[in-house]
């Protein structure tokens, strides 16, 4: 998808911000939670320039999703529904639906989506009562045909849920928004009054220093991490030029690294340092650099779990399966296949090491 300017000027009456939040079910985690989301959202001052959107299963055996403008009640029942249509969370249409649903019914200068619920890094997010999580590549789906028609891309992509700041992602959902906002670990749900507080109080604000805001207000610690995704296509080029230089020289991390080969995903900025080595082949070196070098564009900002200085990294499938092999970064690259050659390039150096000792 080709990315759409977002440097419209709005009408005089047109709010700045629309913000959607997709709260996915499900028997996967966070059902209880979403009530208290609503709740801290609509502890934020009122502003007619931002205005905050809900959908949100509200009965599983009939299917039935509730769409919210969110505001202030007097008790702790959610505000009243605009409309209650049948869907399921976890299908693409369900979601491009409540996208072209928010920005038909409140344009705004920009757009904020939030997907909040259960997730799996690239596995997915958002569960369902009936099945497992929406794949990456159906939400791409579901983004690209909720922006199909509109007049520009979202200006923040903000995913509330497990490790989803991940290399999978970015190469998912590029040209789907100018920002992403995600984590890196395990996060706690969102204190969303804290999250957009900056947001109402500046309205003003661009794409940028929100995206920024959510990343300073997240869970501190979960490696929150801000991307800008205009880098992603240089980020996915050079991934595969990295992937292949490995693969053509058989190379693999030094054996103190080992855990690299054994992680269910792994550090990019790990694997990256091993490369440094005197030993590494000089075209395995140049391309880490130049993978090193686009990864800190991708990256904006990271607050670090361990409150160590930051380092721009993001989270990659240790080993190819059927789960991501149709992915577009594995497609694309070819790293899912190279963690499984260097797994077989163990294997064949220790069969060998045997059939010597023999």
């Amino acid at each position: 998808m080709k990315i759409a300017t977002t440097n419209q000027v709005p009408n005089s009456n047109q709010r700045d911000w629309t913000v959607m939040v997709y709260q996915g079910n499900g028997v996967y985690g966070k059902f209880h939670t979403h009530l208290m989301d609503l709740k801290e959202i609509e502890e934020l001052p009122q502003t007619d320039r931002v205005t905050f959107l809900s959908q949100s299963h509200v009965d599983y055996k009939e299917n039935r999703i509730a769409r919210r403008e969110i505001k202030p009640t007097d008790d702790w029942n959610p505000c009243p529904p605009l409309a209650v249509v049948r869907g399921r969370q976890n299908q693409p249409k369900t979601l491009a639906d409540f996208i072209q649903w928010g920005m038909a019914k409140y344009p705004a200068k920009h757009y904020c989506l939030v997907l909040s619920g259960y997730a799996g890094g690239f596995n997915g997010m958002i569960a369902d009562k009936k099945d497992d999580l929406m794949s990456l590549t159906n939400i791409r789906k579901g983004l690209e045909a909720g922006l199909k028609d509109a007049p520009q891309c979202l200006d923040v992509l903000a995913l509330d849920g497990h490790w989803m700041a991940c290399a999978e992602a970015v190469a998912e959902f590029g040209g789907t928004a100018q920002r992403m906002v995600a984590s890196r670990g395990r996060v706690d749900s969102w204190n969303y009054k804290d999250s957009f507080s900056g947001l109402v109080g500046n309205p003003g604000i661009g794409p940028a220093k929100v995206a920024l805001s959510l990343t300073d207000s997240g869970p501190a610690d979960s490696d929150m991490t801000c991307l800008n995704l205009n880098m992603g296509l240089q980020f996915v080029e050079s991934s595969k030029n990295f992937c292949d230089a490995v693969m053509a020289e058989h190379w693999r991390p030094r054996a103190q690294l080992d855990h690299l080969l054994s992680a269910h995903f792994v550090d990019m900025h790990e694997m990256l340092q091993a490369t440094k080595d005197r030993s590494v082949p000089e075209i395995v070196k140049t391309t880490g650099e130049q993978l090193e070098d686009s990864l800190n564009l991708l990256v904006v900002k990271q607050r670090r779990e361990d409150g160590s200085e930051p380092t721009e990294s993001l989270n990659a499938v240790g080993y190819l399966d059927s789960r991501v092999r149709n992915q577009v970064f594995h497609k694309t690259t070819g790293w899912g296949t190279m963690m499984n050659e260097m797994r077989d390039f163990d294997k064949r150096a220790e069969e060998e090491q045997r059939a010597l000792a023999g």
